[in-house]
């Protein structure tokens, strides 16, 4: 065998345990939803589940494009409606939503070029950029609000986990981005990781390495093992099982709250 072949082998397998990841906490989130109500938590469930299962179907059958980049960009659109429900719903309507429909346009023109990504060259480079721009306002945004959150919270009394979790978040999420930049200079009609093209090859590297970390980071972040929840919980007054998730929301919005009414921003 091949050392491309090797190389490749090895980097599947990075890009297996990073779906698998996705998959398996999208999963958590939607069940730990069901069990809060929560309805932010459906969207991002969602979202990582579709796009897990968009891009395991896109290798085992090879889906046309058009029909994979209408679930990828839906997976997109759900993490910004996490975001507005998440950190903004408490806010006026007007702002947050001019986001979701620019961000729902750069969709639409996202899937139109995708449908002619194969036959022109033109088309596959704005369709990468267009990629590139959507994931940028999703996983931007929402390592921005999960970094002013922390920054309100972690001299706070919330437990130390919780702020594990936005730290996690807004340090990991924008190196996600750097894929769809990647892909925007992957050479044109060649299969992503041919082993017979460098450049493919090290971009499918870096992108199974990229991957690779977000998907651990992302576990940690969501699924944080109970002995660690123990360990950075030590100082609280009450356990995990005595506060809930959408009781530890309500007070970070207390805690910011306060903060702003302090003048401390």
């Amino acid at each position: 065998m091949a050392i491309e072949q090797i190389l490749k082998a090895c980097f599947s397998s990075l890009m297996i345990v990073f779906l698998g990841t996705l998959l398996i906490v999208g999963l958590f989130l939607i069940i730990r939803a069901y069990q809060l109500k929560a309805t932010n938590f459906y969207y991002i469930g969602l979202a990582w589940s579709t796009e897990a299962l968009a891009q395991i179907i896109n290798q085992v059958t090879s889906i046309p494009e058009s029909i994979y980049a209408i679930f990828s960009k839906l997976s997109f659109m759900l993490i910004i409606l996490f975001i507005i429900l998440t950190f903004y719903n408490h806010q006026k309507p007007k702002k947050k939503y001019y986001i979701l429909s620019i961000a729902f346009l750069l969709a639409i023109l996202a899937w139109f070029f995708a449908a002619f990504r194969t036959t022109s060259q033109v088309a596959y480079v704005i369709n990468r950029i267009f990629d590139f721009i959507i994931n940028s306002i999703a996983l931007d945004w929402l390592a921005y609000c999960c970094y002013i959150t922390y920054r309100h919270i972690k001299n706070s009394t919330i437990a130390q986990w919780v702020k594990m979790r936005y730290k996690i978040t807004f340090i990991f999420s924008p190196i996600l981005t750097l894929i769809y930049l990647i892909l925007i200079f992957h050479p044109y009609n060649v299969p992503f990781g041919d082993e017979t093209n460098t450049q493919s090859l090290i971009f499918y590297a870096l992108t199974a390495i990229i991957t690779f970390i977000y998907g651990i980071s992302f576990a940690i972040a969501w699924v944080f093992p109970r002995k660690f929840n123990r360990k950075f919980s030590k100082k609280r007054v009450k356990t995990e099982e005595e506060i809930d998730e959408d009781k530890i929301m309500d007070l970070i919005k207390n805690q910011l709250s306060t903060r702003k009414s302090n003048g401390d921003h």
